[in-house]
C-alpha cells in the first residue's frame, strides 16, 4: 500500500500518473474497505445457493488433432475433385 501511494503521487512521469487530492484518496480508501465486509458476506452464502462450476474443458490429445487435421485435408480435397468434375461436366 505504501509503494502504491509513493508511485501515484511521486511517479510522475515514469508511471504516468497524476497525485490524488484528499477526497480522491478518501474515495479510493473507502472502496478498498468495502472489498472486507462484501468478502464475509459472499463466504457467509451457504455452497446450495451458489451457482454451479463450470463443467471442465474436454482434454484435446496430439493424436485427436492430428485424425481432425487428416479427416479436413481428405475433406478439402474432396471439395476440388467435385469442383474439377463439375466444372468438366458444364464444358460438355
Amino acid at each position: 500500500m505504501v509503494v502504491q501511494v509513493i508511485i501515484t503521487q511521486f511517479g510522475g512521469i515514469v508511471f504516468r500518473t497524476a497525485p490524488l487530492n484528499g477526497a480522491q484518496w478518501g474515495v479510493s480508501l473507502g472502496i478498498s474497505f468495502l472489498t472486507l465486509p462484501i468478502g464475509l458476506i459472499l463466504r457467509l452464502i451457504p455452497i446450495c445457493y451458489r451457482p454451479a462450476p463450470l463443467p471442465p474443458r474436454p482434454q484435446v490429445t496430439r493424436e485427436k488433432l492430428l485424425w481432425e487435421n487428416a479427416i479436413q485435408n481428405v475433406r478439402t480435397q474432396l471439395l476440388v475433385v467435385r469442383t474439377f468434375r463439375r466444372g468438366r461436366e458444364r464444358k460438355q
